[in-house]
């Protein structure tokens, strides 16, 4: 295990270990005082309800994407292309790319600018480099300028979030996962002997 994994695991160990001591120790006093399945029954009731809420948001309907096309001004080998990406823009929202791989994220960028230079520069063996810089910048601006408006819409705190908190999510995100995955097989286990009929 290398540091960083063993700092994370002594992290968790540190903060949640009393909350998983007083949990065992709360549901041995309510079960000695014979408080334990009215608990049960109350939080049973509570899960119920915020499972219900959580399926009323998700089935109301959601605000339709904004529709982009193609603009009159356009020369025909900008309406190709605008084909053309739209289907690769297709594919990608079926399997889109990992957010632990940039690679494929610079793997997509470069087939758009690809495709769309090939319409405009046919003759070239390489047309992405037949791309005017002004134009390249222009396209990252454009880019960057509906990312950040995205984040300050749709992720409460946008303007705290640093760099470095990407690269821990990215670093982390699939050993955290394992790790949540084993702790929920873990607490199952531990119902088993907690509560037995509600486990099963």
């Amino acid at each position: 295990m290398n540091r960083l994994k063993l700092r994370f695991a002594l992290r968790v160990a540190a903060y949640g270990l009393p909350y998983l001591v007083l949990m065992v120790m709360g549901m041995l006093w309510l079960q000695d005082r014979g408080l334990l399945l009215y608990f049960l029954i109350a939080a049973s009731l509570l899960s119920l309800a915020q499972w219900l809420g959580v399926r009323w948001i998700y089935s109301r309907p959601v605000d339709e994407r904004p529709t982009v096309s193609p603009s009159n001004t356009w020369p025909p080998a900008g309406e190709t292309a605008w084909s053309d990406v739209e289907r690769l823009a297709a594919r990608v929202e079926a399997t889109p790319p990992s957010l632990s791989d940039a690679n494929e994220w610079s793997e997509m960028f470069y087939d758009v600018f690809e495709t769309v230079a090939r319409h405009f520069h046919p003759e070239s063996k390489r047309p992405v480099l037949e791309v005017p810089i002004d134009q390249a910048l222009r396209v990252a601006e454009l880019v960057a300028r509906d990312l950040r408006q995205y984040l300050q819409e749709r992720l409460g705190g946008a303007e705290q979030l640093t760099m470095h908190h990407i690269y821990h999510v990215v670093q982390w995100g699939p050993f955290a996962t394992r790790f949540a995955r084993h702790a929920w097989n873990v607490m199952r286990l531990g119902r088993l002997f907690w509560n037995p009929a509600a486990a099963i």
